[in-house]
């Protein structure tokens, strides 16, 4: 009997998905400057952006689309997920002002999720050197 009522729909201009995703794996890229970079193209093209807030929850909705998750079974101590922690740390000495750079290695278990680091002065070496170096407490020191 009555017609509905017609939806409102949104001026505001939706972010570009595929490059925040791909622009997110890359190093000292964060959605703040995603955002900033988003405001700057609506300016540019008269349109009105979104604010920040509903800026990151439309990229998480995206998000949990295209992720898809499952339960992996696993052991105590059966695993460790490895990998160098991104640009090497600046490490300075307070006495000689001396810079150091310091490579940091994480590692963590997968069934406990204990995680571990450790710095390194040089990234040298495989993964399986540096993994014999760690130390995991209450593993007697053996890496699985």
């Amino acid at each position: 009997m009555f017609p509905k009522a017609p939806s409102p729909t949104s001026t505001k201009r939706m972010p570009d998905y595929d490059y925040i995703r791909k622009e997110l794996l890359r190093n000292g890229v964060n959605k703040k400057l995603l955002w900033t970079e988003y405001l700057e193209d609506c300016k540019t093209a008269g349109d009105d952006p979104l604010m920040y807030s509903q800026f990151c929850y439309y990229i998480q909705q995206n998000e949990q689309k295209r992720n898809a998750t499952m339960h992996l079974p696993r052991k105590p101590g059966e695993q460790i997920e490895v990998d160098w922690a991104g640009d090497p740390a600046e490490i300075i000495d307070p006495y000689t002002g001396e810079i150091t750079k310091a490579w940091i290695f994480v590692g963590v278990m997968t069934y406990s999720q204990y995680a571990f680091r450790r710095s390194f002065h040089q990234r040298e070496g495989t993964r399986l050197d540096v993994c014999s170096k760690v130390k995991i407490p209450g593993n007697g020191n053996k890496i699985p």
